[in-house]
Protein backbone atom coordinates (compact mmCIF):
# COMPACT_ATOMS: atom_id res chain seq x y z
CA UNK A 1 0.00 0.00 0.00
CA UNK A 2 1.60 3.46 -1.04
CA UNK A 3 -0.46 5.66 0.69
CA UNK A 4 -0.12 4.41 3.77
CA UNK A 5 3.29 4.41 6.22
CA UNK A 6 5.21 1.91 7.07
CA UNK A 7 4.75 1.86 11.07
CA UNK A 8 0.84 2.41 10.66
CA UNK A 9 0.77 -1.76 8.47
CA UNK A 10 -1.19 -2.65 11.60
CA UNK A 11 -3.68 0.23 11.92
CA UNK A 12 -7.09 -0.98 12.79
CA UNK A 13 -10.29 0.86 11.96
CA UNK A 14 -13.44 0.93 13.64
CA UNK A 15 -16.96 0.32 11.57
CA UNK A 16 -17.60 4.07 11.83
CA UNK A 17 -14.00 5.23 10.63
CA UNK A 18 -14.53 2.84 7.67
CA UNK A 19 -17.78 4.32 6.60
CA UNK A 20 -16.46 7.58 6.79
CA UNK A 21 -13.31 6.79 4.65
CA UNK A 22 -15.09 5.09 1.93
CA UNK A 23 -18.72 6.94 1.96
CA UNK A 24 -19.87 3.66 2.19
CA UNK A 25 -23.24 2.92 4.49
CA UNK A 26 -22.71 0.08 6.67
CA UNK A 27 -25.24 -2.52 5.15
CA UNK A 28 -23.27 -1.79 1.58
CA UNK A 29 -19.95 -2.59 3.56
CA UNK A 30 -21.12 -5.76 5.00
CA UNK A 31 -22.85 -6.83 1.71
CA UNK A 32 -20.17 -6.55 -0.05
CA UNK A 33 -17.63 -8.16 2.30
CA UNK A 34 -20.30 -11.30 2.01
CA UNK A 35 -20.06 -10.98 -1.58
CA UNK A 36 -16.21 -11.05 -1.37
CA UNK A 37 -15.84 -7.57 -2.68
CA UNK A 38 -14.74 -5.64 0.24
CA UNK A 39 -12.10 -6.38 2.95
CA UNK A 40 -12.78 -8.91 5.79
CA UNK A 41 -13.36 -7.53 9.39
CA UNK A 42 -11.01 -9.09 12.01
CA UNK A 43 -12.88 -10.13 15.40
CA UNK A 44 -11.48 -8.94 18.21
CA UNK A 45 -13.17 -9.88 20.64
CA UNK A 46 -16.84 -11.02 21.63
CA UNK A 47 -18.58 -7.84 20.07
CA UNK A 48 -15.38 -5.60 18.85
CA UNK A 49 -14.84 -5.91 14.97
CA UNK A 50 -12.38 -4.01 12.78
CA UNK A 51 -10.87 -3.88 9.33
CA UNK A 52 -6.94 -3.18 8.53
CA UNK A 53 -6.68 -0.21 7.43
CA UNK A 54 -4.23 -1.52 4.55
CA UNK A 55 -7.14 -3.33 3.17
CA UNK A 56 -9.32 -0.67 3.23
CA UNK A 57 -6.99 1.76 1.62
CA UNK A 58 -6.07 -0.89 -0.97
CA UNK A 59 -10.26 -0.96 -1.52
CA UNK A 60 -10.41 2.89 -2.00
CA UNK A 61 -7.00 2.69 -4.58
CA UNK A 62 -8.74 -0.30 -6.55
CA UNK A 63 -11.90 1.98 -7.04
CA UNK A 64 -10.25 4.82 -7.83
CA UNK A 65 -8.40 2.89 -10.46
CA UNK A 66 -11.17 1.36 -12.10
CA UNK A 67 -13.40 4.72 -12.54
CA UNK A 68 -10.38 6.11 -14.51
CA UNK A 69 -11.11 3.28 -16.98
CA UNK A 70 -14.34 3.95 -17.14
Amino acid sequence: MKNLPKNHEHLLLDLKQVCQLTRLSKSTIYRLEVLGRFPRRIKLSERRVAWRAFDVYDFITERAEESQHV
